[in-house]
């Protein structure tokens, strides 16, 4: 999946390329004379406003200004629309400081979707006029736009994949939850914009403007509130969650059972890796560990830090599934010791399951749990120290 993350990404690149020359030349052409003004005054309210965005979590961006690209796809012919956009791209990846390949990645992943969602408008509607007299011819328009927001995301998911290394999916997945009412107010700022303006020309833009800013001052704010929400029940360095979202799922789990598979997860030799390598080697091994847990795992599953180079995780499950649960979670940790052989550190992992029925108490499964690692870990030791005692001899 990540060749094909890979290819998709050039593919945009070269479209970039490509949409930015051919927009160019369809400029130079006399029929085109038609909108200048239409470009020009768009281009500028996009060049002003394209600075302004919220950085997701998931690594991806919103832009308010976006609206003012949704506009020009219907406004504006599709061989023309993109060059609303060229100026402000400019600022935007100038201001990042990326390599010059990020341009052509930019140009591509706007111009795929204007291109799109411009098309489609034509294509249903072919003199391109805005007619509203019927909810029927209200489809092209609304198409045009769904079209444009369903290619601008997907694009957005295998550019954001491909940069962190995550998955396709579970990109995907994270960035649509943060899908949020900012996103519908921005498309349906778009097409009220569209609509006003067959009657009351730029006057619509500029009220619109005016609401876009309220609309990403609410976005900001509801961004940062969960920002906050999130540093309470997520570990800052791991990512994953802290021991205050495991005692409120302690909690939860008495009130309210759920049978599964609990482990306890500890690494071997952790303390002598961070009195020898120092404590930022140290750390990258917690995060390692629980970015490799984490991706293991399934979107119900939990993972917890639960303090220093413990992690808790819970499986739920139907209590038949016990065992071919508890064989994943040794299987996980094989892996995972496999994984630490190859980033070549003095660093193991040991790990104990025990079931949870839902009958017993939740903390006593627990206390199970920790006991069966720490009998492996016992092991394991033994283990060592019977294959140093036979390289001796």
């Amino acid at each position: 999946m990540k060749l094909v993350t890979r290819a998709i990404v050039n593919f945009v690149s070269i479209f970039g390329a490509v949409i930015t020359l051919t927009s160019l030349y369809n400029l130079l052409k006399p029929e085109a004379s038609t909108y200048y003004i239409d470009i020009f005054i768009l281009s500028l309210c996009f060049f002003i406003l394209s600075p302004w965005s919220v950085r997701m979590a998931s690594g991806a961006s919103w832009r308010p200004a976006v609206m003012l690209i949704i506009v020009s796809a219907i406004l504006v012919p599709p061989t023309l629309s993109f060059l609303v956009a060229l100026p402000g791209l400019i600022r935007i990846t100038y201001q990042s400081k990326d390599h010059w390949r990020k341009y052509l990645l930019t140009f591509g992943h706007i111009g795929l979707g204007l291109a799109a969602g411009g098309s489609i408008f034509y294509l249903f509607n072919s003199g391109g006029a805005i007619e509203f007299s019927t909810p029927l011819k209200m489809i092209p328009l609304l198409l045009g736009i769904l079209v444009h927001f369903v290619v601008n995301r997907l694009i957005s998911f295998f550019i954001v994949a491909n940069k962190t290394g995550k998955d396709f999916k579970k990109q995907a997945i994270s960035m649509l939850r943060e899908i949020h009412w900012g996103y519908l107010n921005l498309y349906l700022t778009s097409l009220f914009t569209i609509i006003a303006f067959k009657e009351i020309g730029y006057l619509a833009l500029l009220l619109s403007l005016f609401l876009l800013m309220g609309i990403f001052k609410s976005t900001i704010y509801y961004t940062k509130m969960q920002q906050l929400q999130n540093t309470v029940y997520i570990d800052a360095l791991t990512q994953v969650e802290n021991r205050a979202s495991w005692e409120a799922f302690k909690h939860q789990m008495d009130v309210n059972p759920c049978t599964g598979t609990l482990s306890m997860i500890d690494l071997d030799n952790f303390k002598e890796l961070n009195d020898t390598l120092g404590h930022s080697e140290g750390d990258k091994i917690l995060k390692e560990t629980a970015s490799f847990i984490h991706h293991s795992l399934r979107n119900c599953d939990r993972i917890f830090r639960y303090g220093g180079d413990e992690f808790i995780v819970f499986m739920p499950h139907d209590n038949e599934a016990g065992f071919e649960f508890e064989g994943k979670m040794e299987r996980l940790t094989s892996d995972l010791n496999e994984h630490f052989k190859h980033l070549q550190v003095s660093v193991s992992a040991s790990i104990g399951c025990t079931l949870y029925s839902g009958n017993d108490s939740f903390k006593a499964s627990l206390l199970e749990a920790d006991k069966q690692m720490y009998l492996a870990k016992a092991q394991r030791k033994l283990l060592d120290k019977k294959l140093k005692q036979k390289v001796l001899i």
